[in-house]
């Protein structure tokens, strides 16, 4: 069993979020699910996309929101 750790399940509802046809999540729905399921303000939730997107897991669509990878 994977020990997981806040980041990881931050990121498993990010991809919770329902993404347009372009596989675009736009970020009204990732502040609405990231930010009522830990109770932080939106540039917390802007820091940890801007981590994930440092690792590799994502990547910002200018003015529109994220793709996952």
């Amino acid at each position: 069993m994977k020990d997981y750790n806040l980041n990881d399940f931050a990121f498993e509802k990010l991809k919770e979020c329902k993404a347009n046809s372009n596989k675009v999540i736009y970020f009204d729905k990732i502040y609405s699910k990231l930010c009522r399921q830990f109770s932080i303000k939106k540039k917390y939730c802007r820091e940890l996309l801007k981590y994930f997107e440092s690792i590799g897991k994502i990547e910002f669509v200018k003015y529109k929101g994220i793709k996952i990878k």
